[in-house]
């Protein structure tokens, strides 16, 4: 029987570019084809907007991957006798995605990429690029009891990094 499902995630907003990486990635992991429909039960098709679905052997019918009008990123599909799979895409997806707006905030923070946006936590200005930068300012606004500057245990410049984010000057040398 053809029930269909949708997932919520706590992304919002998500750059497509980067999304369509993460979904491709877990596709060739599992030897699966991103396609731009999802199957329910009975095969028939449910096009997705965003044109990501991942299929899989064993998720024949496949995973849609939308984000609504509102901007929140959720999976859509039919996991009859598969939910287990089912969850673990999503779960693999989302992380994957994590991963490279990671990857693309160490890189704006090392100067390599060009960068688009400023995310202010506290005193400490981080720069982002702009296809990371609503994910990040979600997650860092939930940090925000954390001190805005500690450098860590192994810094050998740890007092003249202590000193200098007393001086207001937070930048790690």
């Amino acid at each position: 029987m053809s029930h269909i499902v949708e997932a919520q995630t706590s992304i919002v907003q998500p750059d497509l570019a980067v999304l369509r990486q993460a979904v491709e990635l877990v596709a060739g992991q599992h030897q699966g084809t991103v396609e731009p429909f999802y199957l329910d039960y009975y095969g028939k098709r449910h096009p997705v907007a965003s044109q990501l679905a991942l299929f899989t052997p064993e998720l024949k019918r496949g995973l849609g991957v939308v984000v609504r009008e509102t901007g929140e990123l959720v999976f859509e599909g039919d996991p009859w006798a598969v939910q287990a799979l089912f969850q673990q895409l999503q779960q693999e997806i989302v992380q994957t995605y994590v991963s490279a707006c990671t990857k693309q905030a160490l890189e704006a923070m090392m100067g390599r990429p060009a960068v688009s946006s400023q995310v202010l936590l506290d005193r400490l200005a981080w720069r982002l690029p702009s296809s990371c930068a609503s994910f990040w300012q979600r997650a860092l606004a939930s940090n925000r009891s954390k001190p805005a500057f500690s450098p860590s245990r192994n810094c050998r410049r740890s007092r003249r990094c202590e000193s200098a984010a007393e001086r207001g000057n937070n930048t790690h040398e």
